[in-house]
This record gives structure tokens, sequence and C-alpha cells, in this order.
């Protein structure tokens, strides 16, 4: 799906605000944010309703948001591993498999994500710090 009007071409990671997983994975990549420029806003914000159609705004999945393309599943996550580079950038050549396989896979892992790490009352609010790469 193509997304019109996104200004200047951001790339927004859209994550499920309550999911400690989710959450973890946003931890890791806002360390490294000086290399992705990434912006990030949970599935239940604003943000997603206003940039996401309501089939993309499911909250077991990952939605990438890399200027006008949606990327979702392990297809968000290859982009994000090719993005991070280094010893990273390697699972994003698995991108070459099937992605109803890769799909597969990442759907166990959604299914099971809140029975393994656990799930959070509110969703995730950021730091100070990390305030200028949320949005709403």
């Amino acid at each position: 799906m193509l997304i019109k009007n996104l200004e200047n071409s951001q790339t927004i990671l859209f994550f499920d605000g309550k999911c400690n997983l989710c959450n973890q994975l946003v931890d890791f990549l806002v360390r490294r944010n000086d290399r992705l420029n990434y912006h990030f806003s949970s599935l239940q914000g604003e943000s997603s309703k206003k940039l996401l159609s309501a089939q993309d705004r499911s909250l077991d999945t990952v939605v990438l948001l890399k200027g006008e393309r949606v990327y979702k599943r392990s297809q968000a996550a290859f982009c994000v591993f090719n993005d991070l580079g280094g010893a990273w950038k390697l699972l994003s050549y698995l991108k070459v498999l099937p992605t109803n396989i890769t799909d597969f896979f990442y759907k166990i892992i959604a299914r099971y994500r809140y029975a393994i790490w656990g799930k959070r009352e509110t969703c995730r609010l950021p730091s100070p710090r990390e305030k200028d790469f949320f949005l709403p």
C-alpha cells in the first residue's frame, strides 16, 4: 500500500505500545537512532490513524512506513535489519524467502508475545530525551 503526503519522506515504525517485546525492540532502535533516523508511534496512537489504513493498524504486527511504502510483519523486520547495517544486515537477506514462510514464523511469535514477554497496562511513554523521535 502507498501512503500519500508523508512529510519529508520520514521513516516511521508503528508498534503495539502495550507489548513488552515491541517496546524492547523500540528501546533497541532508539539507542541506534542516530544511524536510523526513525520516528516511532504506537499503533494505538493518532498518527497511525492518520497515516495507516485500518487493516494496517492490526496490533499483531509491526508496521514500517518508509517514504510512501508500507512494510508489515517479517518484511518490516527485514527493512529494519537492513537499515541497522553491520552484522544485522545479514538477517535482511532472509527477505529472499517467500513472504508466506517468513510471515508464518512472525505470526507465531506475535501470537505468543504477551504470554512470553508480557503486556503493559498503558502504552510506552518516551523519555524527555526520546520525545523528538515519537509521534502522537
